[in-house]
């Protein structure tokens, strides 16, 4: 019969039957009963006080028990394994449940310390993610599968992790194995939205835009036309985004006033293409390029005699042959008259003067006036301006085509002017205007003098494809914004505990804060470093590949569901 000494007891005689370990759990349990002590009328002894643990040392042992808790977990569930089976005795079960129960009333001490929670949440972590790492590199399904589980990139694969890291942990009687997989799986949920979070924050938007969405907007960039930023990225969050902030009330005013200085940058950019300066195409700015226009092609005709060249005479007789074709007789009499008149203006050097030049050109733009014989006119205007190019010399030349470009911008920009005072040129009307056929074949095959037909097609391309009145998301936004309020208040009231009279001011505060929330949105939305940020992400190398890595992204997965874990034990 074998006899122990038990502090303030004496030796004790325990049966040949028991084993050493049920010795330990008889002795444990008489002294840990006062009702013994008092039966034998003694006091129980004084155990030392344990020293006081430091956060390195507590963080330190929380990680070990981490470890020793997975082989724990492990070693019940292959026990509850064997006994659904007939292998393993029921008692063999509960006795690993119930000591369970001792090994975290005896780790207390530094489990209980946020530094030993903190080491148990690293310790699960890397019991995870280490073994994972190294099986990563085998190759076929075992490495496939260790990827998923290590650095999940679906929730459902996080789920899995986090439900797998749950179901290894030790239970405790009364304890379900089931609810800590649960719990798991919910905290590898929550760290997969974490984890695409810091992605996201490391790379905020990735680009959807097409090669050809990208091109116009190197254009327009040239041009000086900003872009918005949802059409550059061609992203519907961002899109969806400026849907909000454009039909919130509150915010309406900041957007307002960035689609005002996109449209002044877009006059400015089609005015440069006439040769004038200006954020507006005001009566007086186009009435400037007509004068210096013609002034330039004045001054290079006074100097200079026209040569009527066989390229002349074919491209009047082409013109005059298309008219008879497509306007009645009565109409094609004025260009008949007009072409008469050039040819008897022609001298024995088969040239015609400056002066008849003007006149030629005057009587053109007279004729143009009738809507009939507007596309006739420009295009006779078209034809002795070319003679002219190429009667003057290289400078002369290189004038006049600048100045021919000019003209014909001008006469493109026109019918895209607002018909109200503002000045303002609508993308749309220039893209119609500029709808004709040379200018589309030039545009789309971009090459040729198509400028204003470029810079039109541009602007059109960054218009969403498929606007909305603004009725619904309106009508939503109003609803939202009067219950953020309420809201708060209830939140506030609930969280504090006080009554709603209580704290009239701090609510107000609150209400306040929410309703002009959009405002500041709006003045985001449009700040040049939050929209080189959306388009760049974080420029940091080291950061940015620090905070999308596979590690990063599996200890963002996992940490919620180690810290629901560790808060159980």
């Amino acid at each position: 019969m074998p006899t122990v000494y038990v502090e303030g007891l004496g030796n004790i005689s325990f049966p040949d039957s028991m084993s050493p370990q049920q010795i330990e759990e008889e002795i444990n349990r008489y002294v840990s009963d006062e009702n013994f002590w008092v039966g034998q009328n003694k006091k129980p002894p004084m155990a030392p006080a344990a020293p006081e643990m430091g956060g390195l040392e507590a963080f330190g042992r929380g990680a070990l028990q981490s470890v020793k808790d997975i082989g724990y977990g492990l070693q019940q569930v292959g026990a509850e394994a064997g006994s659904a089976v007939g292998l393993v005795e029921p008692s063999t079960v509960q006795r690993l449940r119930q000591e369970e129960e001792r090994r975290r009333a005896e780790n207390a001490p530094f489990m209980e310390s946020g530094a030993g929670k903190a080491g148990y949440i690293a310790g699960s972590i890397g019991s995870l993610l280490v073994p994972g790492a190294a099986l990563a590199r085998v190759p076929g399904m075992v490495g496939t599968g260790a990827r998923a589980l290590t650095a999940p990139t679906t929730f459902r694969a996080a789920a899995t992790g986090g439900g797998l890291l749950g179901a290894a942990q030790p239970v405790a009687e009364e304890e379900s194995r089931a609810a800590g997989a649960i719990m798991g799986a919910l905290g590898g949920t929550v760290g997969q939205a974490v984890g695409r979070g810091v992605s996201r924050i490391a790379q905020p938007v990735t680009s959807a835009a097409t090669p050809q969405v990208e091109r116009a907007v190197q254009r327009l960039e040239q041009a000086g036309v900003p872009v918005d930023i949802a059409e550059r990225m061609g992203s519907e969050n961002l899109r969806a985004v400026r849907r909000f902030l454009t039909d919130n009330p509150i915010s309406a005013s900041v957007m307002k006033r960035g689609a005002e200085r996109t449209q002044s940058a877009f006059n400015t950019a089609a005015l440069r293409l006439i040769g004038e300066q200006g954020e507006a195409a005001l009566p007086e700015v186009l009435a400037r390029a007509d004068d210096r226009i013609g002034e330039v092609m004045d001054e290079i005709a006074q100097n200079n005699r026209i040569r009527v060249d066989d390229r002349m005479v074919s491209e009047l007789a082409a013109l005059e042959e298309a008219a008879s074709m497509t306007l009645e007789p009565e109409k094609i009499v004025p260009l008949r008259n007009q072409l008469n008149n050039i040819l008897s203006k022609v001298g024995d050097d088969d040239s015609i003067s400056g002066d008849a030049y003007q006149r030629i050109r005057t009587i053109a733009a007279d004729m143009g006036r009738n809507p009939a014989l507007a596309t006739v006119a420009q295009q006779l205007r078209e034809t002795i301006d070319s003679a002219l190019e190429r009667s003057a010399g290289p400078d002369a030349a290189a004038a006049i085509r600048q100045a021919r470009r000019q003209y014909r911008n001008l006469k493109l920009l026109e019918p895209a002017v607002a018909a109200n005072a503002t000045g303002n040129i609508s993308p749309a009307a220039l893209a119609s205007s500029t709808g004709t056929a040379r200018q589309r074949s030039a545009a789309l095959y971009d090459r040729g003098d198509a400028d204003m037909a470029r810079l039109a097609r541009d602007m059109r391309t960054m218009a969403e494809t498929m606007p909305q009145s603004g009725t619904v998301p309106r009508a939503g936004i109003q609803a939202v914004g009067a219950a953020i309020p309420a809201a708060g208040a209830l939140g506030y009231n609930l969280y504090t505990g006080q009554e709603p009279a209580e704290n009239v001011l701090g609510l107000g505060a609150l209400g306040a804060a929410a309703m002009f929330a959009p405002r500041g949105a709006a003045r985001l939305y449009q700040s040049p470093a939050i929209q080189q940020y959306l388009m760049r992400g974080i420029q940091s190398p080291l950061a940015r590949r620090a905070m999308m890595s596979r590690g990063t992204r599996g200890i963002a997965t996992y940490a919620p569901a180690a810290g629901l874990l560790s808060s159980e034990d």
